[in-house]
C-alpha cells in the first residue's frame, strides 16, 4: 500500500503543504516537485508541525536551489511550533531571501493563515 508523507491544498488562494512525517530531503523534494507541478500559485504555506529531518546543510542546499525553480513564488509562510524546527525555518528563510519574496516563519497554523490570506487578497 502506498502511502502519502504529505497533503496539499488549495484553501482561499494559498497553496498548504502539510507534512504528515518529518520530512526528510528526498521528502520535502517531492512535495515542492508536486506543489510546482499542480499548484502553480505564488502563496504558499509549509507545515511543518510534525518536525522535519533535515540537517542546517541541507537545509542550505535547498534553499539555493529553490531559487532558480520557485522564482515566481511571492510569499510563503512556515509553520514551526517547536524550538528546533523553528531555528531550521529561520535558517532556511535566511539562505532563501531574496527581493521580491517575503517569507515568514510562524509557530501557529492559524497566525500563518491570517498572514498569508491577507496578502492574497491584495494580490486580488
Amino acid at each position: 500500500m502506498l502511502t502519502k508523507d504529505f497533503e496539499i491544498v488549495h484553501i482561499n488562494g494559498v497553496t498548504a503543504t502539510c507534512f504528515l512525517h518529518p520530512p526528510d530531503r528526498k521528502v520535502f523534494g517531492a512535495a515542492a516537485a508536486e506543489v510546482r507541478a499542480h499548484f502553480p500559485r505564488k502563496i504558499k504555506l509549509w507545515d511543518c508541525s510534525c518536525g522535519i529531518s533535515l540537517t542546517p546543510a541541507e537545509l542550505r542546499i535547498m534553499a539555493e536551489d529553490s531559487k532558480t525553480v520557485d522564482a515566481e513564488t511571492l510569499r510563503v509562510a512556515f509553520v514551526a511550533p517547536s524550538d528546533a524546527v523553528y531555528g531550521l525555518a529561520r535558517l532556511f528563510a535566511i539562505h532563501r531571501a531574496q527581493a521580491h519574496l517575503q517569507l515568514q516563519v510562524f509557530r501557529d497554523r492559524d497566525n500563518a493563515f491570517e498572514w498569508l490570506e491577507s496578502m492574497a487578497k491584495i494580490d486580488g
